[in-house]
């Protein structure tokens, strides 16, 4: 305490770390077949290479560092996301599944300390805006406040359902692309931005700030693939008008043509039946 106390870390350029966990092993893995394990694995590196990976590189504002744990015990994925994520600032870091944070601290040893750290979360199959990682280094937070540590969240952001290429609003302050604060004096201390969950992190930390951006911060992509954010599209309901624009903002390509939304969708299957 007494360096940081010594250190004016407010006047720092923050070191701005994303942190993405790729195949790490879930023990629903343990009793399915490895060749479904596989599969899943060169689909979620389809995903990232489609869609998280331009998101990023489309983005305004400096990222130091992008961590991306892999789990290789059974498969080694290394060179294909190597490739995804050139002129990156990518450190592939191996990852068994215990203790993320001591793996988090390990990966950053080697920054410069005393130091403001910005941890960054994000899934390897989502989207993060252009102004996504600028609007987050600007936001002012003085000593005292980053010494407790302080959670930033963007509560609007947008769901991607990928079989329509269409947003839909969505309000979620406690969602999966929180960035937590913390000025340190070494990288044992870091706690970083899986101090716990996502749904727990505003209420165990110290400090929390809710920010808005004219454009969705980030979109949770619905896919095939994605139990978990199904879920999300029975309270997407209000779908954003500008879809080309915004996949220009998260570094998508656009669609040939403007997407239906599932309201049209459904008025025109039904004609086709009524036609029968």
């Amino acid at each position: 305490a007494a360096c940081l106390e010594a250190v004016n870390t407010a006047a720092m350029d923050p070191q701005f770390i994303l942190i993405s966990r790729f195949n790490w092993p879930h023990p629903a893995w343990n009793t399915r077949p490895e060749q479904e394990y596989l599969d899943w694995v060169q689909g979620r590196l389809k995903l990232f290479a489609d869609l998280t990976a331009p998101s990023v590189r489309n983005g305004h504002g400096k990222i130091d560092r992008w961590l991306i744990l892999v789990d290789l015990r059974k498969v080694d994925i290394r060179a294909e996301l190597k490739a995804i994520t050139r002129g990156l600032p990518v450190q592939l870091v191996e990852y068994d599944g215990h203790d993320l944070v001591r793996s988090v601290r390990s990966a950053l040893s080697d920054l410069t300390f005393p130091a403001r750290v910005m941890t960054c979360r994000l899934d390897t199959d989502d989207l993060v805006g252009a102004s996504f990682v600028k609007s987050y280094r600007a936001v002012e937070i003085d000593a005292e406040d980053a010494r407790r540590g302080v959670v930033l969240s963007f509560p609007g952001g947008a769901v991607y359902a990928a079989d329509e290429q269409r947003f839909y609003f969505s309000s979620y302050p406690e969602n999966p692309f929180l960035c937590y604060v913390e000025d340190r004096a070494s990288a044992d201390d870091l706690q970083t931005v899986y101090l716990a969950m996502h749904v727990d992190m505003i209420e165990v930390s110290a400090h929390a700030r809710m920010l808005h951006t004219f454009r969705p911060a980030w979109a949770s992509v619905v896919h095939g693939d994605n139990v978990a954010n199904q879920s999300l599209m029975g309270v997407a309901r209000s779908p954003f008008a500008e879809t080309r624009k915004l996949m220009r903002y998260f570094g998508i390509p656009a669609p040939a043509k403007q997407p239906q939304s599932r309201l049209a969708r459904l008025k025109r299957s039904w004609r086709k039946l009524l036609q029968r």
